[in-house]
C-alpha cells in the first residue's frame, strides 16, 4: 500500500476458516470501537455464514462497512476460463447453476463425466488421477489448473488445483460450498451491496462504496507476514497448529500483533490465546480463524500491502489472495 493511503476502516472485520465440513466452519469477528480500536471476540462455529453476514450487514446501518475473509478459492484459472469463454468471474458466479451451467457444482463421478461445464473430480476415490482432470478439461499440465496466486514459490508449495476433490488438502468442495451457499446468493441479493475483492474493485474503492467486501485469505500467508513460527517437530507427537502446547507458545506474539494492529482481545480471547485455543481438534481451526481476522487487520493497518493487483486475467477471472504481495507469476516481488 502506499504510505500516502489511509483505507476507509471497517466497522466489522470477520474472518471464517472454512471447510467442506460444517462443523469445521470457525468465524472471528473484530469490532471497531469510537477509540479507533478493534476488539476481536473469540470464535464461534457458524452454520449459516450468509445469514451472519446480513445480520451484521443490518447492525452497521446503511453506511456500515463490512470485511468479509474467507480461506476458499475465490476465482477460476485462466486456463479454464479462457477455454469455457469466462471473463468475468462476478458475473460467472451468478450464473452458475444454471441453464448450461446446472451441472457446474456436481461433482463428476468418472472420468467421462468431466467436461468444461462439469470440471469437479472425482467424487469418491480410486482409479482417479489429475490427468484425467486434465484431460476432460482440454488442458495440458498440472500448473493450468491453478491460479497465479495458488502456484508454488521458494516459500510455498502449490495449493491443490480447484477443481480436484480428493485428499487431505483439496479445495474444491469448500469452494463448491461457499460459492454455491454464500458469494452466489449473496450478490445477488442487492440489500446486502456485496463486493468481491479485486474483481469490482481496489481494496480502497470498496472499503469506500460500503457494503460487504468480500476477499479471498490464506492463514499460512498470515503465518509468514506476521512472524509465526511453530517449534520444531517432535517424533511421534501433535505439532504445528495441531498442537495446544505449540499454539500455547505462540501467546506473546498474538500479544505484540495487537499492540500492532490497535486490538483489543475480549476476556474469552484473552483465555483462549493462553490457552492455546483448547485441547479439542477444533483449536486448529479456531487458531486459523484469529491468525485470519489479525492478518486482515494488519493489512487494513497499513503494515501489509493489500495486493491489489493490475493483471486483466487476475483482476478479472483468477483472483488474489489478500495481503500476498509476491509477482503475479510466482515471482519474489510486488504486484506489478
Amino acid at each position: 500500500m502506499d504510505s500516502t493511503t489511509r483505507y476507509n476502516l471497517p466497522n466489522i472485520i470477520v474472518h471464517a476458516d472454512w471447510s467442506k465440513d460444517c462443523h469445521k466452519r470457525w468465524a472471528a469477528t473484530g469490532i471497531l470501537n469510537e477509540d479507533g480500536y478493534y476488539t476481536a471476540k473469540e470464535p464461534s462455529q457458524v452454520k449459516d455464514m450468509l445469514g451472519l453476514l446480513c445480520e451484521m450487514r443490518r447492525a452497521s446501518g446503511s453506511d456500515g462497512i463490512i470485511l468479509a475473509g474467507f480461506d476458499f478459492p475465490i476465482g477460476l484459472p485462466v486456463k479454464y476460463a479462457e477455454r469455457a469463454g469466462i471473463k468475468d468471474f462476478p458475473s460467472f458466479l451468478q450464473s452458475s447453476a444454471r441453464g448450461e451451467w446446472e451441472d457446474f457444482y456436481r461433482v463428476a463421478e468418472v472420468a467421462d463425466e468431466i467436461c468444461l461445464e462439469r470440471p469437479f473430480y472425482p467424487r469418491c476415490p480410486g482409479g482417479t488421477s489429475i490427468n484425467q482432470l486434465l484431460s476432460g478439461l482440454g488442458l495440458e499440465k498440472t500448473e493450468d489448473l491453478l491460479r497465479s496466486c495458488e502456484r508454488p514459490r521458494p516459500d510455498r508449495r502449490a495449493a491443490a488445483p480447484l477443481f480436484w476433490t480428493m485428499g487431505a488438502k483439496q479445495v474444491g468442495k469448500a469452494a463448491i460450498h461457499g460459492w454455491k451457499e454464500v458469494l452466489a446468493p449473496g450478490i445477488e441479493d442487492e440489500g446486502l451491496k456485496m463486493a468481491l475483492w479485486p474483481f469490482e474493485g481496489t481494496l480502497q474503492e470498496l472499503l469506500k462504496k460500503g457494503g460487504i467486501v468480500i476477499a479471498e485469505t490464506y492463514p499460512a500467508e498470515f503465518y509468514r507476514q506476521m512472524g509465526i513460527r511453530f517449534p520444531k517437530s517432535q517424533p511421534k507427537t501433535e505439532h504445528g497448529k495441531r498442537s495446544q502446547e505449540d499454539r500455547k507458545s505462540l501467546a506473546p506474539i498474538f500479544i505484540n500483533l495487537c499492540d500492532r494492529c490497535d486490538v483489543k482481545l475480549s476476556k474469552e480471547l484473552q483465555n483462549m490465546v493462553h490457552g492455546g485455543f483448547g485441547p479439542d481438534k477444533a483449536g486448529e481451526d479456531r487458531f486459523d480463524a484469529v491468525i485470519g481476522l489479525l492478518g486482515m487487520i494488519n493489512v487494513i493497518r497499513g503494515n501489509q500491502p493489500s495486493g491489489d493487483p493490475v493483471s486483466q486475467d487476475i483482476r478479472m477471472v483468477e483472483g488474489w489472495i489478500l495481503g500476498q504481495i509476491r509477482g503475479e507469476h510466482g515471482k519474489p516481488g510486488t504486484i506489478s
